[in-house]
């Protein structure tokens, strides 16, 4: 596909005046997919994160049926064909592994004896390395569809002002998820909003029944306001040249309208009473959002070390504590029972199934089938566990060691593009610090839950990964093509 791309440059040459009409439709197009590719993601989340099977495969048949065949049709620019390739490679390693842990194996291959007590008791002499093979089937899709939203992001994202534009597009979703959520809790706290339990039962969660997973994803929209802000910045100091010996005495209201949304997500996200979205997500966007706010000005990229030690560090601590002081106290009445909490245990008992299946695991999305089996005394016997509240040691126990690649891939992944920002980017060179600021988010936030194993919130987060890439591989636009 980039033989198409190095064809189209030459036609560029060539013919200038076609070229530019063609690029006309071609954006007009690339924005009206990237409206629906934006509707279809809040779908995934507006349907309580899609948990539920009977929302979940109607909105991916969705997802599928419209952008499958633009991924497959669509062109691809020489210089996003590494990562696409790294996304192919990705959903490749869990699509082909899920379908060999569900294949008839002989028993010499099967490293846990579920299927040695099935040989006993119902005469079946092959088992699987999967423990449950139908769950792992439906696991599959968690696994795949997130890349494919990934991989459209990033293709409708191939050019500088429409990546911008995708990326806008996806912080107004995330703030109309928000702002959905508010108003459901404040008028209507007593509705089934697509769950089985009431909107307002418990903490502030919105359209989510889980507040861990409301905290994550506002926390991803609070990143996403970041990446607007940084974005809009770095419009208005390409313009400045066009401005000199102008006298515009207006004040511009955008970076301060970004900016309240940012402190009412702080707030929101303290609402929801989410340890792990307090501590982790609220400590790095606003240290991340600093970072790019400073790296994001040239003049300031020279110092930038001394004047975050002088003047950011200072302000990021008296943010934490205004906001914390002001609004902290749901979230540290909680603070205490982190030794006493149920996840303790079942992290144990998960290390314990994973000594047991060390090389393959036991097939992904299986853990609430194995689980029982190493159930230790002390968890007790009341409640059923279907996460692990950890969701590396849950892909550990499905897939084993092997789950080092997909980690590896995806790292990889992320340090290149953050370089690639840094380096060639220039006014959006803060712009790496968002993406350096959530995915290291989620990685922390997974440690001790659950929020990507919900296909809202990771179709959420691989669409701005992929619109990410796009802005932080795009051309840089030349300062008259940015201030018309």
């Amino acid at each position: 596909m980039s033989g198409v791309w190095l064809a189209d440059e030459t036609m560029q040459k060539l013919f200038p005046k076609r070229h530019q009409q063609k690029n006309t439709q071609f954006d007009l197009l690339t924005r009206i997919l990237q409206v629906v590719f934006v509707l279809i993601i809040g779908l995934f989340a507006l349907f309580n994160g899609s948990v539920e099977t009977r929302y979940f495969f109607p909105v991916s048949a969705l997802f599928m049926a419209v952008f499958v065949p633009v991924l497959v049709f669509k062109a691809w620019q020489p210089r996003i064909v590494h990562s696409m390739n790294l996304a192919l490679w990705f959903g490749g390693f869990f699509l082909s592994l899920g379908l060999f842990q569900v294949t008839a194996l002989s028993f010499s291959l099967v490293e846990h004896n579920i299927w040695q007590q099935a040989d006993a008791y119902l005469g079946k002499s092959i088992g699987s390395l999967s423990a449950h093979p139908w769950r792992t089937v439906q696991a599959l899709p968690v696994f795949i569809l997130p890349v494919l939203s990934f991989m459209m992001a990033l293709v409708l994202s191939q050019r500088h002002k429409t990546a911008a534009h995708l990326w806008h597009l996806l912080t107004v979703l995330g703030m109309s998820i928000l702002l959905l959520s508010i108003v459901l809790e404040v008028f209507f706290p007593k509705v089934l909003f697509f769950s089985s339990r009431e909107v307002g039962e418990g903490t502030f969660s919105g359209v989510f029944v889980n507040r861990n997973i409301s905290a994550a994803y506002f926390i991803l929209t609070g990143f996403a306001l970041v990446g607007s802000l940084v974005l809009y910045l770095s419009q208005q100091t390409s313009r400045e040249p066009t401005r000199v010996g102008q006298n515009d005495a207006s004040v511009d209201l955008v970076p301060i309208m970004l900016g309240l949304a940012i402190f009412g997500i702080c707030i929101a996200v303290i609402v929801t009473q989410s340890r792990a979205g307090a501590i982790f997500g609220l400590f790095l966007m606003v240290l991340c959002g600093l970072c790019a706010w400073m790296w994001s000005y040239r003049q300031m990229r020279q110092t930038a070390l001394p004047f975050f030690i002088k003047r950011g560090i200072p302000l990021f601590l008296i943010i934490t504590a205004v906001i914390f002081i002001g609004f902290g106290e749901p979230v540290l009445q909680r603070m205490g029972g982190e030794m006493n909490d149920g996840r303790w245990c079942a992290w144990e008992s998960g290390v314990i199934a994973a000594k047991s299946a060390p090389l393959f695991g036991y097939g992904l999305g299986t853990f609430q089938d194995i689980f029982p089996a190493f159930r230790r005394s002390g968890c007790g016997s009341s409640g059923t566990w279907i996460r692990a509240h950890n969701s590396f040691l849950e892909l550990y126990l499905g897939v084993g060691i092997l789950s080092l690649i997909p980690l590896g891939l995806l790292g990889s992944h992320v340090l290149r593009i953050v370089s690639i920002c840094m380096m060639t980017r220039r006014r959006l060179a803060g712009f790496a610090f968002v993406i350096i600021g959530f995915v290291l988010y989620l990685m922390l936030h997974s440690l001790v839950d659950f929020p990507l194993q919900i296909p809202g919130v990771a179709m959420y987060a691989a669409a701005l990964l992929g619109t990410g890439t796009g802005i932080c591989l795009a051309r840089a636009p030349s300062p008259a093509a940015a201030s018309s």
